[in-house]
């Protein structure tokens, strides 16, 4: 189950969720657009959305984690959330923002750290069932793939895709005038 732990992305409880396997995502779609970080449960968090909220999360909890590490944990929210409620575990706008006081939070700041906090709170209770795993993997997700993968009934998958292709292609344009090297 995706959290923040100690400054970096865990996987928690969910035995379902622990071995998640890497699996391909589609080539078209929103996702493309590098300005859309996550879609999930009809919100659309921006990749400008997603930068100001971990550093939002980062400053109130000395974590160091990324934006995939939100990002994933973002897009398990809205069924950990209802089974939170299911258990008696929410937290209100209120207890968040006094609990992470040391910075301004947004509302997908906000978001993200509930997600966390109940996910975690469930965990420690034992209160995560294996159909509850499935309808956490069973949802709908999309995350652009610098954010990592979400594979329908695995859940988020942590590796994000490299985004910049690390090693040139043979037809660089050579230096200075623009035109491929011959």
């Amino acid at each position: 189950m995706p959290s923040f732990h100690r400054g970096r992305f865990a996987v928690g409880a969910a035995v379902a969720l622990s071995t998640l396997a890497l699996a391909g995502c589609g080539a078209g779609g929103v996702m493309h657009d590098g300005s859309t970080a996550l879609k999930y449960d009809g919100q659309t968090v921006t990749s400008a959305q997603l930068q100001t909220a971990t550093d939002e999360i980062n400053k109130a909890t000395g974590f160091g984690i990324d934006p995939a590490n939100v990002a994933q944990v973002l897009s398990i929210g809205p069924e950990i959330v209802k089974v939170g409620q299911e258990h008696g575990v929410v937290f209100s706008d209120g207890y968040l923002r006094a609990k992470y006081s040391k910075a301004t939070l947004s509302a997908v700041a906000l978001q993200a750290l509930r997600v966390n906090d109940v996910s975690q709170s469930l965990h420690n209770a034992g209160n995560l069932t294996t159909a509850d795993t499935k309808l956490i993997a069973d949802q709908e997700a999309t995350l652009n793939p610098r954010y990592g993968k979400w594979v329908k009934g695995a859940g988020p998958v942590q590796a994000p895709e490299p985004w910049i292709s690390p090693t040139p292609t043979g037809n660089a344009a050579a230096p200075g005038n623009g035109h491929p090297a011959e």
